[in-house]
């Protein structure tokens, strides 16, 4: 994003930690006891999903998770591997796979980064994956946002044939923002749905400059998922005053099911440290562009477990019955985020 992404001294992302053994004892069930929210972390504790090893190509500093999805049994999550602090040195895509959403292990070659981008100079200029789309012949389309210096400037696509490549990046953005009107100050985030005959597009909107801006989220409709129609105006804008996303609501990852459309979304307080009052929230549909929140607090928040500072980046995946939150951390005392899961099982159309 724009400016709502140079945390402290540290960079943007948003997930949330998983550690097996902590997550399966049953001494943890106090911790993990809060029925005020409706997810639950994996764990009580913050220690990245993703192993680290250093004979991998990845920094391990900073992990911001941008997309979640399954083919044949096993899950992927896609991920931002950041170098330096925010704006960063570099951004290298990654992924990494489970067959139990428990025991991950990171794929060990970049997928994406800036040099494979035909329009991005490599240095200060990088992509940063949001969505990604599993199309009926089992081709990917991977989709990122665009960063020059930190600031937000258009989405990318690419395709691949298979979860390993090769990827073919599109030779210029697919959506950029308008020189003049709503979201003519940046776009980020996108989240796209692929419906039976059309594509849709969520993205996250700065409604002003300030350090850390008001949000809204966008929308654009696609036959091909390359050319883009925007929606005329937010379809999803901040809560009531007094709500907690009274102030901004963006990073929209949405999941079409049988019953209709969720979609979780972050929000904070606005403040400039940028860490209180950080969260998500769960709103649904009927059709994809009126939106109602399903209560009036945040679905998990950064104060939900005293091991979580502020939360950032998100991916959301969904399967029969549960729904899986991957949420970037930043944790008290400590440098770079990590990726956490929380959970909800059950019914979100009751």
């Amino acid at each position: 994003m724009l400016n709502s992404r140079k945390k402290h001294s540290l960079v943007l992302a948003l997930i949330i930690s998983l550690c097996v053994s902590c997550g399966n004892d049953d001494s943890n069930d106090d911790q993990l006891a809060s029925p005020q929210y409706l997810f639950q972390p994996f764990s009580s504790t913050t220690e990245n999903i993703l192993p680290f090893s250093s004979g991998l190509p990845f920094a391990g500093e900073s992990n911001s998770p941008g997309a979640a999805i399954e083919i044949d049994g096993t899950y992927y999550l896609f991920y931002n591997d950041l170098v330096g602090l925010w704006p960063s040195n570099d951004i290298r895509i990654g992924y990494a796979y489970s067959t139990d959403l428990v025991n991950w292990e990171r794929n060990d070659e970049i997928t994406l980064s800036g040099e494979h981008v035909p329009y991005l100079n490599g240095t200060n200029e990088h992509p940063f994956v949001s969505s990604v789309i599993v199309e009926d012949d089992n081709s990917l389309v991977l989709y990122f946002d665009v960063f020059q210096q930190g600031n937000a400037i258009g989405i990318g696509r690419a395709t691949a044939p298979s979860i390993d490549g090769p990827w073919s990046v599109n030779d210029e953005m697919v959506l950029v923002p308008e020189t003049s009107g709503w979201d003519a100050r940046g776009i980020t985030s996108a989240q796209v749905v692929k419906l039976d005959n059309e594509y849709r597009l969520y993205y996250s909107v700065f409604m002003d400059t300030r350090t850390n801006p008001e949000m809204g989220i966008g929308m654009a409709t696609s036959s091909d998922g390359i050319n883009w129609t925007k929606h005329d105006g937010p379809v999803f804008t901040k809560g009531p005053e007094g709500s907690w996303d009274s102030y901004k609501v963006e990073v929209p990852k949405i999941i079409k099911t049988s019953q209709g459309w969720v979609m979780a979304y972050r929000s904070d307080s606005g403040d400039r440290s940028w860490a209180r009052g950080s969260g998500f929230g769960i709103a649904t549909s009927t059709d994809g562009i009126t939106w109602n929140r399903i209560q009036s607090e945040a679905a998990v928040t950064a104060s939900q477990l005293s091991e979580w500072e502020s939360m950032w980046g998100s991916a959301f995946l969904n399967t029969a019955d549960s729904y899986y939150l991957f949420i970037e951390t930043v944790a008290p005392g400590r440098s770079g985020t990590r990726i956490n899961i929380v959970s909800f099982t059950g019914d979100l159309f009751e």
